[in-house]
């Protein structure tokens, strides 16, 4: 959970259920999977995506001293099992996280019409594209590792932030404080920022 209070037990719960189902979800052409090896079956898990791994992987190893032995073990077993899969399934791999980065970048886009057309309301809606960006970063973070960005997709991030930086502001962070430690503001910055109140 990103939005409430950060549990590191839930994290590395659906971690370690993402990652059993992702072999499956690599064979399959969905972009939004679910654990299991089916799709928008709803329920209280969240979506699977390459992303979404990325994301806990972070989090876990950045917060690692705060895990007990046992779901330190849980942790490495978890990732080693990712990286085996990211290896065999390489080019499948890379190919559906620079879609991921494509979809959800081209999803914070109405947030700024939004943001337009009900200034009043453009704070209250900030948070999910908080998490969409913050998984892009995760995403752009792992593919410049061996290959440099595809050049649209810099391109798109640099739009989306341009108009970003448009409409927010410095702000506390966002997200539970806990998870601050992960994510360095300069780094970071959207999570350390929030549109406006209107009248500001």
């Amino acid at each position: 959970m990103s939005f409430g209070a950060y549990n590191l037990q839930t994290d590395l719960q659906e971690l370690k259920n993402m990652i059993a189902s992702l072999p499956t979800y690599l064979k399959g052409d969905q972009l939004y999977g679910s654990v299991g090896g089916g799709f928008f079956t709803g329920g209280r898990n969240p979506n699977l995506t390459i992303g979404g791994i990325l994301l806990r992987v972070r989090r876990l190893y950045a917060l690692q001293t705060r895990l007990t032995d046992s779901q330190l073990q849980t942790l490495q077993q978890a990732q080693h099992a990712h990286q085996a899969t990211a290896q065999q399934h390489a080019e499948r791999y890379r190919a559906r996280l620079e879609r991921e980065a494509h979809s959800r970048l081209d999803a914070i886009l109405p947030f700024f019409k939004e943001c337009q057309q009900t200034p009043a309301q453009c704070r209250s809606i900030y948070l999910p594209e908080v998490l969409r960006r913050t998984i892009t970063q995760e995403i752009l973070t792992h593919l410049s590792q061996d290959h440099p960005v595809p050049t649209e997709l810099s391109q798109k991030v640099a739009l989306v932030d341009r108009r970003l930086r448009g409409v927010i502001r410095p702000s506390e962070f966002v997200w539970d404080a806990t998870l601050a430690e992960v994510y360095p503001a300069e780094a970071f910055w959207w999570m350390y920022m929030r549109p406006r109140e209107v009248g500001d």
